[in-house]
């Protein structure tokens, strides 16, 4: 008889037992109702040592993945391998209808991102990625403002965060070849800890749809001997280096936004400066966070006080075990990371080019907030009806012009602006605030209408609907 403080139990594996995988188990640990059951690692030592470590059964550990997917039942797995096997990885669990938290970077490339979306998309599961930087409680707090229309028009955004003076990873009995050698690692401080800074700049700014990259990449420190034998640091093996330890870019997105983006394994410098995003009203600065802004005729800085501190990667397992027991949605969904994942691409094709290069996303990617806009703007002159009502589950999959929807039980707004001759994004006024709609892969029975659609608009402020005035009804 199960009582009403039952938890619902939730067995993991563990594709790549190496590394850190170890920071994934001492976290599933502390979490009831959670058993790490099974471990797949390609290298026998490793897999003999965690049996012992975590208790696991030697007819559950295995050196094929595929072997502990098909004869041990999963809820869940953490895919820890090296970045150049996240993708095969999570594709070959998620079509077995076991959901997955794959570290980063999602890929090794834009392709092998999507093919993991897809798979997610056709299975139902969770993917969910796992960059802890997201609760980062200054970060929360930059989102709260970003998603309230601080910023105004965002148009200039820098995606870095220090960077490492002498930092290429070099630790652990492989002396670092799976971040070093680029058949194991795909990549280099790109791949490894540029997603962190890309990640935090496109999330601040709502996910905007890249066009295209003017990238470089540097190789020059991690070939040096000498560099490498400096004392006090990591060290590194300069005769298998394969991989960049510094790159940086220029990239566009769509409606007049750019963005900097720069990081660094190894450099002659302290630091390469803090995260920052401008928009015509406000500007926001990370590592410290500050806002900037006018007020009352006077630049004003202003500092969050009183934070919370908390470990954030404890944050990021516990909340994939409730998205796994159906308690949250998935807090880290793969679609955004996608877009991310082929702005890389277009870093790497543009170092090797010398050129600035075309982000090639797939149309689903390309595609998805033109369709919604111009379905808005057909459905502003339909529809008549302001009390339509709704709160059934609505996504992009399915939505075609003429579909009218309610989200939840709440007025949709009045109509603000909306350029008619670019079809670009509409704005409305709800609730005394004006917001507008960003690209959301899923709307799920969205109750809280007006922070749902108050991420990431960027559209124009000064073009209107033909014959459309304030206070007009808006619907889609």
């Amino acid at each position: 008889m199960s009582g009403s403080n039952e938890v619902k139990k939730v067995r993991v594996g563990f594709i790549g037992a190496g590394g850190i995988a170890g920071a994934h188990y001492e976290r599933y640990r502390t979490i009831p109702g959670v058993e790490v059951v099974a471990i797949s690692d390609v290298d026998e030592a490793v897999l003999e040592r965690r049996e012992k470590e975590w208790g696991i059964p030697e007819d559950h550990a295995f050196k094929d993945y595929e072997d502990m997917l098909s004869s041990v039942e999963l809820d869940a797995v953490s895919v820890c391998t090296p970045h150049k096997f996240h993708s095969p990885a999570s594709v070959a669990a998620l079509r077995r209808g076991i959901n997955v938290l794959v570290e980063k970077p999602m890929a090794s490339t834009g392709d092998e991102a999507y093919a993991m979306y897809k798979a997610a998309q056709q299975s139902g599961k969770i993917l969910m990625v796992g960059f802890q930087s997201r609760y980062e409680p200054a970060l929360v707090a930059a989102k709260k403002f970003a998603d309230s229309g601080f910023l105004g028009k965002p148009y200039y955004a820098e995606a870095v965060d220090g960077g490492r003076r002498r930092g290429i990873p070099g630790w652990g009995s492989n002396a670092g070849k799976t971040f070093i050698e680029k058949s194991l690692a795909g990549g280099g401080v790109t791949l490894d800890i540029g997603v962190y800074v890309l990640d935090t700049a496109l999330y601040l700014l709502g996910h905007p749809t890249p066009v295209s990259v003017s990238g470089m990449t540097a190789d020059y420190i991690g070939h040096d001997v000498s560099a490498s034998e400096i004392p006090g640091i990591w060290g590194w093996d300069p005769a298998k280096f394969e991989v960049e330890d510094f790159s940086a870019a220029f990239i566009r997105f769509e409606d007049d936004l750019v963005m900097v983006y720069k990081q660094a394994w190894a450099m002659h410098a302290e630091s390469l400066g803090n995260p920052l995003v401008l928009g015509t009203k406000g500007g926001i600065g990370l590592s410290p966070l500050t806002l900037y802004t006018d007020m009352n005729g006077y630049m004003v800085n202003i500092t969050p006080q009183h934070l919370p501190r908390l470990d954030t990667f404890t944050q990021k397992i516990n909340d994939f075990v409730r998205a796994v027991r159906g308690e949250i949605e998935n807090p880290i969904p793969p679609k955004p990371i996608v877009k991310m994942q082929y702005v890389i691409d277009g870093i790497y094709q543009s170092a090797a080019s010398g050129k600035e290069v075309t982000i090639q996303l797939p149309a689903e990617l390309r595609e998805r907030a033109r369709l919604f806009a111009r379905c808005v703007f057909a459905l502003i002159r339909r529809t008549t009806n302001p009390a339509l009502q709704g709160g059934e589950e609505v996504s992009w999959e399915g939505f075609t012009q003429g579909s009218r929807y309610m989200l939840g039980k709440a007025k949709v707004g009045r109509v603000r602006h909306l350029c008619a001759a670019c079809l670009s994004w509409p704005g409305v006024l709800l609730h005394g605030r004006e917001i507008g709609w960003c690209e959301l892969g899923s709307l799920p029975k969205i109750a809280a209408f007006r922070d749902a659609l108050g991420a990431g608009y960027a559209g124009p402020r000064e073009c209107f609907l033909p014959g459309a005035k304030s206070g007009d009804w808006l619907l889609f």
